[in-house]
């Protein structure tokens, strides 16, 4: 088999920790008692050293090295297995667009009970990227190309969605069947925002759909709700139930069952009069609901975009009794004064975090008094992001975003005391919006 510490060069040669590793063996070693029939003749062999040894040298591997590593002999692969499950499937993503990943999770379930017992938390999306930065995608780009055109033409090219079938929905239920039969406790996330889905077509160019025409939003929930899962986040937007009578007539009573357990809530997108009443139930059905955000309008894609203020209802608002809250977060609305102060006398002594992103009243801004007052009641209020624009805006009103829809930092304020000042401040001065100081041109 050779020395192992040749083994893990030969496993990554060019990584610059092997020195350092190498190095660490020899002086974690140095506790230990060398075999009194080891000759200085004999080579050095990492894998004489106590397991315990040779499973904290190779934790200096990087992420990367950790599965060569593996492969170099049956004994390395044991040694690494804790690990290597905790980094590789503790957190199991399947990208709803395609059967692939449920796939590939069946197959661990019926070939390695080991990894399966690994597994801590399964998200659904409709990110192909899983969770990865855009910097994890390799491209090419061309000499007169730009950098970012060959960046998304990589991105709609890393998947190609499928057209779900009853093949595949009938093996997505199995394999969430199988994560519920597991002895361990599962947090499951469902991450269902609708995103552009690139196709190919037969003439070898690609074609977008919005994905609520596409990729099975209702085929995960359908599926979720057949399996029994108790989902414990979940993201949606305007688009997820719609024609979706067939999925409430056939499993309203499971899916409400299932989202029972909800501790994050985020809707995002304007929701229509047509679908109200299904947010509205999960929304009510959740009592033990921790964060709640809605991103009512549209989000700029880019710094200098305009987007959408668009109305937040105040029964989508207040349809929760949010007595467990602790994080709130509500972007590109226009709200009801009266309907905002009643949500935070509700989670009063339990809300921690609040965002107000892009946010305007119906009325006028001396009805930001009452909202100031009541986020100045609160006692344990330690995050604070207030970009409050002029109230009284129409319905789709358009705004522009100097800073791309992301709130300056002079609009973040931390600490229990430094906001409770800066409210004061606020009232004391009889302002408004979300100025640090008095504006001089307005006194």
């Amino acid at each position: 088999m050779g020395t192992a510490v040749s083994c893990l060069k030969k496993a990554k040669h060019t990584d610059r920790g092997i020195s350092s590793i190498a190095l660490r063996s020899e002086q974690a070693s140095s506790n230990f008692t060398i075999p009194s029939n080891l000759t200085d003749a004999d080579p050095f062999r990492l894998l004489d050293l106590p397991v315990e040894v040779v499973a904290r040298v190779t934790s200096f591997v990087d992420s990367e090295a950790l599965i060569p590593i593996r492969l170099t002999c049956k004994a390395l692969e044991d040694i690494s297995f804790n690990r290597f499950a905790a980094e590789y499937f503790a957190h199991v993503y399947c990208w709803v667009a395609t059967a692939h990943d449920f796939k590939r999770l069946k197959d661990i379930f019926q070939q390695s009970p080991r990894l399966s017992s690994k597994i801590r938390r399964l998200t659904l999306t409709t990110n192909a990227l899983k969770d990865q930065p855009e910097s994890a995608i390799n491209y090419v780009r061309d000499e007169s190309g730009n950098e970012d055109i060959a960046r998304a033409d990589a991105i709609r090219s890393l998947h190609l969605a499928e057209d779900p079938s009853y093949y595949t929905t009938i093996g997505i239920i199995r394999t969430l069947q199988d994560v519920q039969r597991l002895p361990q406790e599962i947090l499951v996330t469902v991450d269902l925002p609708t995103t552009r889905t690139w196709l190919l077509t037969s003439n070898g160019e690609f074609t977008d759909y919005h994905s609520f025409e596409f990729l099975p939003a209702q085929c995960i929930l359908f599926s979720l709700a057949l399996s029994r899962l108790k989902i414990h986040s979940l993201r949606l937007d305007n688009y997820t139930f719609v024609a979706s009578d067939d999925l409430w007539a056939i499993s309203r009573a499971d899916l409400m069952a299932a989202m029972s357990a909800l501790t994050t809530l985020d809707i995002e997108g304007h929701v229509s009069d047509a679908d109200m009443l299904n947010y509205i139930d999960i929304l009510q059905g959740a009592s033990g609901l921790q964060h709640l955000g809605f991103g009512t309008g549209r989000c700029p894609e880019d710094i200098g975009e305009t987007i959408y203020l668009l109305p937040l209802a105040p029964e989508l608002l207040l349809a929760n009794r949010l007595s467990c809250l602790t994080s709130l977060e509500i972007t590109r609305a226009i709200l009801d004064g009266a309907s905002l102060v009643e949500l935070f006398r509700r989670c009063q002594n339990t809300l921690t975090h609040i965002i107000l992103r892009y946010v305007c009243l119906t009325t006028n801004d001396e009805d930001l008094i009452p909202v100031h007052r009541a986020m100045l009641a609160m006692p344990k209020l330690d995050f604070l992001e207030l970009q409050l624009e002029g109230a009284g805006r129409e319905p789709y009103e358009i705004i522009n975003t100097p800073h791309g829809g992301v709130c300056p930092e002079s609009h973040k304020y931390e600490g229990i005391e430094p906001i409770k000042e800066w409210l004061r401040e606020l009232l004391d001065n009889h302002l408004y919006l979300y100025y640090k100081k008095p504006d001089p041109i307005t006194q």
